[in-house]
């Protein structure tokens, strides 16, 4: 199901509602296209806020917590990109594995720190530096920017074969971000997620993806173009299997309801 929208959490709102109309409350290929990622208005400060609010009277992670997850934007705004490609790896990633126990490690580190066959290798800062020069040169090659969450080839990795195909639960779910220069001006990005829990996590991954984006930007010079994601397997979550309990369907139909959102477009190319 392709859906369309102009900014980021009323896309989500539209893809949340959807996926409420379905049977089971879960869907295949649910492709969200957001017009301007980098934007938010009062009404997705709004939403941001709903669902930050019920996943912390939940005690799960916040909204915020999640997108940090994907790029540190807190270590960016205090440091610039050295808080990226340093401070947030060697300072703050070590605190939140022991704090959260994430065994797998963050996107955010495996962005920075990817295991080579000698020193960990920024993968981040290897493609900023392949756009500018590219751009520079002025040959700018539309397809040749991966972060990829799986395939020896691709220019950043964040999904390990080895390490993550033996994972049923609990590992990466976010398995490809492919990266396209558009008339030398735009960046295009688009994750491919393998499965997607749109309360816990769905809203706070697009954040953490239009910042990933916007670094990406702010460091070529380019803007921000289209945020696809593709959610090969999504579900509306409920919150059940965890410690901090059950939210249940009332309580997202409540979230959900609550509000407005543009009608769904169906995305003419993807």
């Amino acid at each position: 199901m392709p859906i369309a929208g102009k900014t980021l959490g009323t896309t989500w709102l539209d893809a949340a509602r959807y996926l409420m109309t379905t049977d089971a409350w879960h869907d295949y290929n649910v492709i969200l296209e957001v017009a301007e990622p980098a934007r938010r208005t009062d009404l997705d400060r709004s939403i941001i806020a709903r669902v930050d609010k019920l996943l912390r009277d939940h005690d799960r992670n916040p909204v915020e917590t999640v997108a940090e997850t994907i790029f540190p934007f807190a270590e960016y705004k205090r440091h610039g990109k050295k808080g990226v490609y340093e401070v947030y790896p060697d300072e703050i990633f070590p605190l939140v594995r022991e704090r959260d126990d994430v065994s797998w490690g963050t996107y955010a580190h495996r962005l920075v720190r990817w295991p080579g066959s000698g020193a960990p290798v920024n993968q981040l800062e290897a493609v900023v530096s392949k756009i500018s020069r590219s751009l520079k040169k002025g040959a700018v090659f539309t397809a040749a920017y991966e972060l990829s969450f799986g395939g020896e080839d691709a220019a950043l990795m964040l999904y390990d074969p080895q390490k993550d195909r033996k994972r049923r639960r609990g590992g990466p779910c976010l398995s490809h971000v492919s990266l396209k220069v558009r008339d030398r001006k735009e960046l295009l990005l688009t994750a491919v997620y393998r499965s997607h829990h749109y309360i816990e996590r769905a809203l706070g991954n697009l954040i953490g993806l239009s910042r990933l984006q916007a670094f990406i930007c702010n460091e070529t010079r380019l803007e921000p173009g289209p945020l696809v994601c593709v959610s090969t397997y999504a579900v509306l979550d409920t919150g059940s299997g965890h410690d901090g309990g059950s939210w249940g369907k009332p309580l997202v139909k409540a979230l959900l309801a609550s509000g407005t959102a543009p009608s769904r477009k169906v995305v003419a190319a993807v």
